[in-house]
């Protein structure tokens, strides 16, 4: 089991500042993961990443509120907020 790395290690190995790497990470563009608020990398994932083969998993969007609309709603005979 490989050993996991701190921010300031991996921003060394990639050549930015520990800022920056935060910054990458905040918009998921990097492999990581979190051990409560300590943000960590695991060597493999961060060679990868840097060979260009690693790709960031999208999350799954749930579907947002679906609300019915009706023709009546934009009717303004019969909706006397639309007058």
């Amino acid at each position: 089991m490989e050993k996991a790395i701190t921010i300031k290690e991996a921003a060394a190995i990639l050549g930015i500042t520990p800022t920056h790497l935060y910054r990458v990470v905040a918009k998921n563009k990097i492999p990581h993961f979190r051990i409560g608020l300590a943000v960590r990398f695991l060597p493999s994932q961060l060679e990868l990443f840097m060979r260009g083969k690693w790709e960031p998993k999208v999350p799954k969007r749930r579907p947002g509120r679906q609300v019915k609309v009706y023709p009546q709603q934009f009717d303004s005979e019969t909706n006397p907020r639309l007058h």
